[in-house]
């Protein structure tokens, strides 16, 4: 039998463990959908085997090139969990090894009449931060023509980590969306382009914090 091979009360004894005493275990936030579902995508630099909030640098706590697409710039509590505790962007997704991944477009680099021209794909790829170090990415506003072929000879691109202008046949990738770099919360805010940052922060709080309606009705 089972029970006679394996002493269930050690496994038992675990699992009370991890979710009464743990730091990484915490009752959901049902305050309203919004708030549960950005609860669900927390992610945190702490807990066991981590790094304690108190002792957390300005560079841990700072925002890397390596976070765009993946995690969310403007999303994370105030106070001492500034920069510990964060929320994942819109689009990215964990893969296998529990990497955060973010999506772009393949772009086709095709000769005609003797000019390169580039077309911007329907094929979506997802790369690691160290994995789109070597390719030139560029935003999803750039300007198409009614075949997706890039209209801009010249365009801000990201290299290396780095914000640089390149020609257009130089592009390898094409970010999916506007709002790939931001989180779910911060997505809902309008014009959070002309928002300062501070009260962009504070706005996702405050949308997090919403009591729902019991009869909800559409705007008017």
């Amino acid at each position: 039998m089972p029970s006679q091979v394996i002493n269930s009360k050690s496994l038992i004894a675990t699992i009370n463990s991890f979710y009464r005493t743990s730091q990484l275990s915490t009752i959901i936030d049902q305050t309203n959908p919004l708030s549960e579902i950005d609860n669900l995508r927390r992610l945190t630099v702490g807990g066991p085997g981590g790094i304690e909030k108190d002792r957390a640098s300005f560079s841990i706590r700072d925002i890397s090139s390596s976070q765009y697409g993946r995690i969310c710039p403007i999303r994370s509590p105030e106070g001492p969990n500034i920069g510990v505790v964060t929320y994942m962007a819109l689009y990215a997704r964990l893969n296998q090894y529990g990497f955060l991944e973010t999506p772009y477009r393949k772009v086709i680099k095709e000769t005609i009449n003797k000019k390169i021209k580039v077309k911007v794909s329907e094929e979506v790829v997802y790369l690691q931060a160290d994995d789109e170090e070597n390719y030139y990415i560029t935003h999803s506003g750039v300007r198409l023509d009614n075949n997706s072929y890039i209209i801009e000879k010249r365009l801000p691109a990201r290299y290396g980590g780095d914000m640089i202008e390149v020609a257009y046949d130089k592009i390898d990738l094409v970010d999916l969306s506007p709002r790939q770099v931001v989180g779910l919360a911060a997505s809902l805010i309008p014009f959070l382009q002309h928002d300062d940052a501070s009260r962009a922060l504070m706005g996702t709080h405050m949308l997090c914090q919403a009591v729902p309606l019991i009869k909800a009705q559409l705007p008017t």
